[in-house]
Formats: structure tokens, C-alpha cells, sequence
């Protein structure tokens, strides 16, 4: 019956359109999912140049580095066990170093009245490409795992740092976990576009 029906010409061609476009069904995920970490991932390459130029140019002005983090800066450690986990983690990360950023930037405006527009252009470079970096890592995320809930924007700090010298190394130690933070989420990408995906898609 089967051979009789591949006889006809018709109904191989039927066939043969329907196998064609499974295969399209199958693929487009798989595209989507490397399009994405491609565009994630030079993203985070940019970010790190963001972040390194701003780091330079805010120790130029400042004339200030420290040995340690300060406490109130966040944590440059991306978590979680799954690709949706660390992907969830990495979109927080970002969003709340955004936050953070906003902070030393208003210090930076305010308590210095900063006249250095290269630096001032250095925040508003950063703080955008955070933005964009925090919805890329979203789609990336609802691409890996549909169900897995969207990530959220954390709260603003509530900081009280007065003094000039406490502002100087506030600002300091979020500009370098921000460095530190790009780093770390090139590696988890690698990781999470490379084997993991991989590893979800053949299941």
C-alpha cells in the first residue's frame, strides 16, 4: 500500500513538501537560538569595552582606585545551575548594575558637579547599552526555555553615602564588579550558547 502510494506522483510530492517544511519547523528554534546568542554574545564584547573605557576615564578624573569591593556594590557572580537559570541571573545582574550606575553617575553630576563631558558620555554609553543588553538577554532566554518566567527589574538601591571619599569608592567598586560582570557572563554565554543549548536541543 505504501509502495503504491509513493508510485504516484502526486502523492510524492505531497510527501516531499511536507518533509521540507517539518524541517523548516525543526530548524527555525535552532536559528532563532544562534541568531540570538550571536547577537548576545558581541553585546557583551561591546559592554566590556563600555565598561573598561568608563573605568579608565573615571579613575583619570577621580584619581582614585581601591584594593577591595565595597559592600554596597553588587556581586559580579553570575548564578544558577540551568541555561535559563544563568540567563535569568545575567538579565538581574545587568538590570541592577544599571541601577547602581544611575547612582554614581548622579554623584558624578551633582556632589562633583563633573565637567568632563567625555566622562558624562561614558555613563550614558554604558547605562544604554545595559538596557539593550538586559532585553537581549530576555529574548534569549524566552528562546532557550518558553516557560521559564521573564526576568524582572530589581528594586533601586536605597544607599546613604555621604562623604566624598565613601562616593569616590562606591563608584569605583560598581564601574569595576561592572567590568568584572561582563567577563563572567562572556564565559556563561559561551557556555550556555555552546554546549548547553546544544544539549537542550537534542533531547
Amino acid at each position: 500500500m505504501d509502495h503504491q502510494l509513493l508510485q504516484n506522483p502526486i502523492h510524492y510530492v505531497v510527501l516531499l513538501l511536507l518533509v521540507v517544511q517539518w524541517g523548516r519547523v525543526l530548524a527555525a528554534p535552532v536559528a532563532d537560538q544562534s541568531g540570538l546568542c550571536s547577537s548576545a554574545l558581541h553585546l557583551t564584547e561591546i559592554l566590556q569595552h563600555d565598561a573598561s573605557q568608563l573605568l579608565d576615564n573615571y579613575v583619570l578624573f577621580h584619581r582614585f582606585q581601591a584594593d577591595s569591593i565595597p559592600e554596597d556594590v553588587p556581586d559580579a557572580k553570575v548564578n544558577g545551575s540551568t541555561p535559563a537559570e544563568k540567563l535569568y541571573s545575567i538579565a538581574v545582574q545587568g538590570m541592577l548594575f544599571h541601577w547602581h550606575l544611575s547612582v554614581v553617575e548622579e554623584d558624578n553630576n551633582g556632589f562633583w558637579a563633573n565637567p568632563d563631558p567625555s566622562l558624562q558620555q561614558n555613563f550614558t554609553t554604558t547605562k544604554s547599552r545595559l538596557l539593550h543588553h538586559f532585553k537581549k538577554i530576555g529574548e534569549l532566554l524566552k528562546a532557550v526555555d518558553p516557560d521559564f518566567i521573564s526576568p524582572t527589574t530589581p528594586a533601586t538601591p536605597d544607599l546613604h553615602i555621604d562623604n566624598g571619599y565613601a562616593k569616590k569608592y562606591y563608584g569605583w567598586g560598581v564601574i569595576t564588579n561592572l567590568k568584572v560582570l561582563a567577563t563572567n557572563v562572556e564565559q556563561e554565554l559561551n557556555s550556555v550558547c555552546g554546549k548547553d543549548v546544544q544539549n537542550i536541543l537534542s533531547v
